[in-house]
């Protein structure tokens, strides 16, 4: 389900950059970073949280959050 999400996301990123073009290029990364949110959100948080507990996924989400800001 990841990969065909992943797979999904990114090929619709790609349809919408060739389809706006360089003009709208900030509209199109902004929904393309808010669709891979979306599926850290709804497929791969819950799969970490069956497999770890609460506070291990808090300390990993908070981390790569402050090392990608």
């Amino acid at each position: 389900m990841t990969v065909i999400c992943v797979v999904f996301g990114s090929g619709l990123g790609a349809f919408l950059g060739i389809f706006f073009g360089a003009k709208k290029i900030g509209i199109t990364l902004a929904f393309t970073g808010g669709l891979m949110m979306a599926i850290v959100f709804f497929d791969l948080l819950p799969a970490a949280m069956t497999a770890g507990n609460l506070i291990t996924v808090i300390l990993g989400f908070l981390s790569v959050f402050f090392l990608f800001h």
